[in-house]
């Protein structure tokens, strides 16, 4: 984003998960999921270590796969990927960058995808952490109102929700 670096992203992002798993000071458009499984995602989260590594660094790749298109947008095609090769290959956490490679599915699955998702034991660290990129990133949307939040929103929600009642299943 042209008003932050990919350090104060992932600073902004830690902010954000540690708001949403701590008091939840900051305003927050939140799922319904949420409300009924919050505290037991909280209570799933790995170390705060791990997290708190993960959320900061967990797009040091895009500098290494950045393309401009012809109309000059930025796209930084496999970063997820390209950021946990990087961390491992300079001794990183192995379970921080196992978060990394999986850091874009909560953004992209849809309720469908989500019924078959196969990494069901990072369902609860992505979500919060999905959840958190989401507000973290909401102005250079548009804010909170705007329709670009409200689609993402909306699919992480459906997403969320299968996932969770698969999850929690009682």
């Amino acid at each position: 984003h042209k008003d932050q670096n990919i350090l104060q992203h992932g600073e902004a992002v830690l902010e954000r998960y540690l708001d949403l798993t701590g008091d939840g000071r900051m305003h927050w458009e939140l799922p319904d999921w949420w409300y009924l499984y919050g505290h037991r995602l909280i209570i799933d989260q790995p170390p705060a270590e791990v997290m708190s590594t993960y959320l900061i660094y967990h797009d040091c790749g895009k500098p290494h796969c950045r393309t401009v298109d012809a109309e000059g947008r930025q796209h930084f095609p496999n970063h997820e990927n390209v950021s946990a090769d990087l961390w491992l290959s300079i001794g990183g956490d192995g379970r921080v960058a196992e978060l990394m490679r999986h850091d874009m599915d909560m953004h992209r699955l849809n309720a469908t995808e989500a019924r078959d998702y196969p990494n069901m034991h990072l369902v609860a660290p992505l979500l919060c952490s999905a959840l958190a990129e989401l507000h973290a990133n909401a102005d250079m949307f548009g804010g909170l109102e705007s329709t670009s939040f409200k689609i993402k929103f909306k699919q992480l929600s459906r997403a969320g929700s299968v996932l969770c009642h698969q999850l929690y299943q009682e």
